[in-house]
C-alpha cells in the first residue's frame, strides 16, 4: 500500500512530467518486489518447519496414546507423568495450530500484495499513456467531491457544502444558489424542504415565507386549501369556533343582522318576506321572468309591491352576484334603479339627487354609447359589473322589497 500511495503522489504531477513514468520509480518499484519474494520464500520456509514440527506432535501424541492403551485405566490415573505429557502434547499442538494459521494468513497477504505489485508493474512498463488516464481519474472524483445541491438544499455556488433551505422555503431544483419563501396560501414548518404546504381549509395565510397557517378567526370559514383569506359568515348564520369550514345556519325563523356572526344569540326573531322574494339579510329581491324597458320595469316592481334595486354597499352587492350564480330561472341582464336622465354623468336612483354611494362599473363603462345610455343594468356577460343601457332595451328587472 506504501509503495502504492508513493506512485500516485508521484502521478499527481503528470502535468509537468510530461506523462512520461521516473526511472527512479520503476527502479524502486522492481527492488521492493525483489524484498517481497524474499520475505515470500522466509515464509515458505516457515511454514514448512512449522509443518514438520506438527507432524513430530503428531507423532509423539500418538506413541502417548499407544502407551496410554497399553497401561491398565487404574494405571493411567495413577500415572501423573502420563498425563501432564498429554496435556502438554495437546497445548504445543494448539499453539502450532494458531501460529500455522497466522503464518498462512501473512502468506496470503505476500501474495496478494505481489500480485498487485505484478499487475502495476506491467501496466506501467511501455505504457505512455497512463500518467494521464491517471489525471483525467482525479478530475473525475474533484468532479464528484464537488457535486450541486440537491433538492431541500443550497449555497452560494451551488455546489456541496450545502446549506438546508431555512423553514418557510423551498427549493425544488438541483444545483441552486438560493431558497423560495413560501408563496401566500401555503407554509413549511421544516427546514431542507423541496416543497411547500398548501394551508388546509379552515385555515389561510396571506403573507410569504410562512412556517404555518392561521386559523380562520371566529364568524368565518373556509372551505377550501392554499386560501389567503377567510369568508365572513352570510347573514343568516354564524360560527363560534376558530378555525372552520362552514358556518352555522339561524334556527327556522331567526336570523343574523349582518355578515360574521359568531354565536347562537345573534340569531334573532325577524320579519318574512313577500310572496316571491328571496331574502338576503334584510332586504328581499326578486327576478322578474318577462323583459321590460327600465320604465316599465320600475311600474313591474311597484305592482309586485317593490322597486328596482337599489345596491347600497359592497357586502350587498356580494350577497346579491352569490345569489344570482344559483338562480336556476331563465333571465338575461339585470335592470336596477340607478339612471343618469336628470344630468348626464350624475348616477342616482329614483326619488334622491346624491349620486350612488357604490358602483361597480365593468371595464371601460359607463361610456353613453351613441349618446343613448342613460340607465344602469347589471350585465351578465361580465359577471354581473354595472354597464350603462339604452333605458328602451328589454332586460329582466331586478325588484328589492322590504321586510313585512
Amino acid at each position: 500500500m506504501f509503495l502504492l500511495y508513493v506512485l500516485l503522489l508521484s502521478l499527481s504531477g503528470a502535468d509537468t512530467q510530461e506523462h512520461t513514468l521516473s526511472d527512479t520509480i520503476y527502479k524502486e518499484l522492481i527492488e521492493d518486489v525483489g524484498v517481497l519474494k524474499y520475505k515470500h520464500d522466509l515464509l515458505v520456509k516457515r511454514i514448512q518447519d512449522l509443518e514438520i514440527s506438527q507432524g513430530q506432535v503428531r507423532l509423539d501424541l500418538k506413541e502417548c496414546i499407544d502407551d496410554v492403551k497399553r497401561i491398565s485405566i487404574d494405571k493411567v490415573q495413577e500415572n501423573t507423568v502420563v498425563q501432564e505429557k498429554i496435556a502438554s502434547h495437546e497445548k504445543n499442538l494448539e499453539l502450532l495450530k494458531s501460529v500455522l494459521h497466522s503464518t498462512r494468513k501473512n502468506i496470503e497477504s505476500v501474495y496478494t500484495a505481489l500480485y498487485h505489485q505484478k499487475l502495476l508493474t506491467q501496466y506501467l512498463r511501455g505504457n505512455e499513456d497512463t500518467l494521464a488516464r491517471l489525471s483525467k481519474l482525479e478530475t473525475h472524483l474533484s468532479a464528484i467531491s464537488q457535486a450541486p445541491c440537491v433538492a431541500g438544499f443550497y449555497s452560494s455556488t451551488g455546489l456541496a457544502p450545502c446549506t438546508l433551505c431555512e423553514i418557510g422555503s423551498y427549493q425544488a431544483s438541483v444545483g441552486s444558489t438560493s431558497c423560495t419563501p413560501c408563496g401566500v396560501g401555503s407554509y413549511q414548518a421544516s427546514a431542507g424542504s423541496s416543497f411547500c404546504t398548501p394551508c388546509e381549509a379552515g385555515s389561510y395565510q396571506a403573507s410569504v415565507g410562512s412556517s404555518s397557517c392561521t386559523l380562520c378567526e371566529m364568524g368565518s370559514y373556509q372551505t377550501s386549501v392554499g386560501s389567503t383569506s377567510c369568508t365572513p359568515c352570510e347573514v343568516g348564520s354564524y360560527q363560534a369556533s376558530t378555525g372552520s369550514i362552514s358556518c352555522t345556519a339561524c334556527d327556522a325563523g331567526t336570523s343574523t343582522t349582518a355578515m360574521g356572526s359568531t354565536a347562537d344569540t345573534d340569531c334573532t326573531v325577524v320579519s318574512s318576506c313577500p310572496s316571491g322574494y328571496h331574502r338576503l339579510g334584510l332586504k328581499c329581491y326578486a327576478i322578474i321572468r318577462a323583459r321590460f324597458t327600465w320604465l316599465e320595469a320600475q311600474e313591474t316592481c311597484r305592482i309586485f309591491g317593490g322597486y328596482l334595486a337599489e345596491i347600497k354597499d359592497s357586502s350587498e352587492y356580494s350577497q346579491i352576484k352569490k345569489w344570482l350564480a344559483q338562480v336556476t330561472i331563465p333571465f338575461s341582464d339585470l335592470w336596477i334603479g340607478g339612471s343618469d336622465l336628470l344630468i348626464e354623468g350624475q348616477w342616482v336612483y329614483p326619488g334622491s339627487t346624491a349620486s350612488l354611494n357604490y358602483t361597480k362599473w365593468a371595464g371601460k363603462q359607463p361610456d353613453n354609447y351613441q349618446n343613448n345610455e342613460h340607465c344602469l343594468e347589471l350585465n351578465r356577460g361580465v359577471d354581473f359589473d354595472y354597464n350603462d343601457k339604452s333605458c328602451s332595451s328589454k332586460v329582466n328587472p331586478l325588484c328589492e322589497s322590504r321586510l313585512t
